[in-house]
């Protein structure tokens, strides 16, 4: 028998592979990317409602008064779960807060400065507010723009979803207490108080200067009371969750190539070269 060939001859007559180090791909660099600043996105988000929170501790109950009547009037009449009425110094303008224990939270100047035919219409629009669910929505509408802000177009959602949110409240304050006029009167006079230009984690009554105008443009010009709705009323949750999934499968699916794209390459490396053809036999003499 043949002696058995040795290990080193056996390694030198192999081809020689060369280890290369994994180079980071751009994949992993676009999720590092990602999660680096979703984290400080979210970190940020955390910090302002922590700082809304402390701004909030100055808060004193109305328990009584002329506007407590009225809102405890508004809430028997509409069938809606109880409200916690505040004041506060260092809010600048109206808001509507709470998940399960809701809470309108009012400037002082509100019960100094308007009469109370004008603090009843602040507070139907911020009830209004709470009824839809606002507080809980636009801090969804927050976290999916500070987690998802590679998709530029959340932002923008996010605003137009506000904008109709207030319409809507002001179409139902209006409806509840037929004075339109009195609205716009109280947008004009709260967003001149809102000097400090502040952005709160909350629905509140005064916005941009240009959305503003809009809102009083249509108080004045459209035509009240309006007739009262007859949509589901889980018409609009799923019309806001449709959306929201919307924008988070938008960006996989515009970027994702079709499954015949990933496959092609792989079939064409896969199948086996055809065999060539045979060579033409000599013409019979």
């Amino acid at each position: 028998l043949p002696s058995p060939e040795p290990t080193e001859a056996i390694h030198a007559r192999l081809p020689s592979v060369q280890a290369t180090p994994a180079a980071p791909t751009l994949h992993r660099w676009l999720v590092t990317t990602w999660l680096v600043g979703a984290t400080v996105l979210l970190a940020l988000l955390a910090a302002s409602y922590a700082h809304f929170r402390l701004r909030l501790r100055d808060r004193r109950t109305v328990a009584s008064g002329p506007l407590a009547d009225r809102l405890e009037r508004l809430i028997d009449r509409v069938r809606s779960r109880p409200v916690r009425l505040c004041r506060s110094e260092s809010l600048p303008v109206p808001l509507a807060r709470g998940l399960r224990r809701w809470e309108i939270c009012l400037p002082t100047a509100t019960l100094e400065r308007l009469p109370i035919e004008r603090q009843e219409i602040v507070v139907a629009h911020e009830l209004a507010h709470l009824r839809r669910r606002d507080p809980l929505w636009f801090a969804i509408h927050r976290l999916v723009e500070r987690l998802l802000f590679i998709q530029p177009l959340n932002a923008l959602a996010r605003r137009e979803l506000r904008e109709i949110a207030e319409f809507r409240c002001d179409d139902w304050a209006v409806e509840m207490t037929r004075r339109p006029i009195s609205l716009a009167k109280c947008l004009t006079e709260v967003a001149a108080w809102n000097l400090e230009r502040s952005s709160l984690p909350a629905p509140t009554m005064a916005v941009s200067n240009s959305r503003l105008g809009r809102r009083v443009a249509r108080l004045l010009t459209r035509s009240y009371p309006m007739p009262t709705d007859t949509l589901p009323r889980w018409l609009a949750p799923a019309a806001r969750a449709a959306l929201v999934l919307t924008v988070l499968i938008a960006p996989g699916v515009s970027s994702r190539p079709s499954e015949a794209a990933l496959l092609e390459p792989t079939l064409s490396m896969t199948q086996e070269p055809a065999p060539p053809a045979p060579p033409p036999s000599p013409p019979a003499r």
